[in-house]
């Protein structure tokens, strides 16, 4: 089966197993249309923090990625890309929401899933960009990786 074509193919089949499943008793089209739905849905992510999914091994980025720590790596990034802004000793935040502040491990932690999408999805931040791809892939790394 091509890839993409999934989608079609399992549609087709579940339009005509459809919820009674035509001359077929009712439980084996219920079992059958819950076999076609758990195949044909989207695949789960199982994967946690520091790169592990609930089977102990490691995700396909952290495999042959470089070892990115707070402090050889990511303190400085933040320092030198974020804290001008997203600092609680910064005095002029630009406008940066008060409580988004990167001065620490934890507080990168604790916003994680922001720093990913405002830096790496959506490109918004830091305002004027400038982050080098390198950086962008190490930030990457770390989020996926370290924390």
């Amino acid at each position: 089966m091509l890839i993409g074509s999934e989608d079609t193919a399992c549609d087709s089949v579940l339009q005509q197993v459809g919820p009674t499943g035509g001359h077929r008793p009712r439980y084996v089209a219920a079992v059958l249309l819950l076999l076609l739905t758990l195949a044909c849905g989207e695949p789960a992510s199982d994967t946690g923090a520091g790169g592990i999914d609930s089977a102990g091994s490691t995700s396909e980025i952290c495999q042959d990625a470089p070892q990115v720590s707070w402090a050889g790596w990511a303190d400085g990034f933040f320092q030198g890309y974020c804290r001008s802004c997203h600092s609680s000793t910064t005095p002029d935040r630009r406008g940066a929401p008060e409580g988004v502040d990167f001065d620490t491990l934890d507080q990168v932690r604790e916003q994680a899933d922001l720093v990913r999408w405002s830096v790496i999805e959506e490109g918004r931040m830091p305002v004027g960009g400038g982050v080098y791809e390198d950086d962008l892939y190490l930030l990457e790394v770390f989020l996926d990786c370290t924390l």
